[in-house]
Parts: C-alpha cells; sequence; structure tokens
C-alpha cells in the first residue's frame, strides 16, 4: 500500500511558525490555533508601528530642540513662544525615547 503522507505539499509559511507555543498547539483545533496565530501576528504589527511612531516623535523633538537653542543664541526678542516650543519639543523627545524603549521587539 502507497503512503501519501510524504506526497502532500504543505503551503509556504509568511509568518514565523514559533508564535504559537508547542504545548498549546497539540491540544487545539486547527481554527484556535490560526486565531491566536493571527492575533500575534497583529500584536507584532502593533509593536513595529509603536516604535515607528516614538522614532518619529523622537525625530519631531530634536527638531524642535534644535530649532529652540538656535533662536535663543541668535537673541531673539520673543521668549514667550520659544519656551512653548521647547517645552513641547522636550515633551515630544522623552516621550519618544520612552515609546521606543518600551516597546518589546517583535521580529
Amino acid at each position: 500500500m502507497l503512503s501519501l503522507v510524504g506526497a502532500i505539499k504543505r503551503p509556504h509559511r509568511k509568518y514565523p511558525v514559533n508564535l504559537l507555543p508547542a504545548s498549546l498547539s497539540s491540544s487545539m483545533s486547527a481554527a484556535r490555533r490560526h486565531k491566536i496565530r493571527f492575533i500575534n501576528i497583529i500584536k507584532i504589527k502593533v509593536m513595529n508601528v509603536k516604535r515607528t511612531f516614538g522614532t518619529i516623535l523622537t525625530i519631531l523633538g530634536i527638531i524642535g530642540l534644535i530649532y529652540t537653542g538656535y533662536e535663543l543664541i541668535n537673541n531673539s526678542t520673543a521668549y514667550t513662544p520659544l519656551i512653548v516650543i521647547g517645552v513641547i519639543s522636550l515633551i515630544f523627545f522623552f516621550s519618544g525615547i520612552g515609546l521606543v524603549k518600551n516597546t518589546k521587539d517583535a521580529a
């Protein structure tokens, strides 16, 4: 009798297989495993978006701080807008650094 086990071709997997612990995969239905893998893939994408947003905030904060420093060195007479821009830039900078630092590496 012929065995068809070797003849079955499995589809190419686009995402890593290790998104689901081995202890869970044996006791679950295929639909449940697929749902958990899908949720884990979505979590990876959200982590990448958070890291990208953190990088953008950090860059905007650096640009704002450079602008504030440049205007202060050039003896600008308008100190109130510079203080506001400087404070907002500090908030952007530190919140961006915090997002990048505290987001787990999903890859």
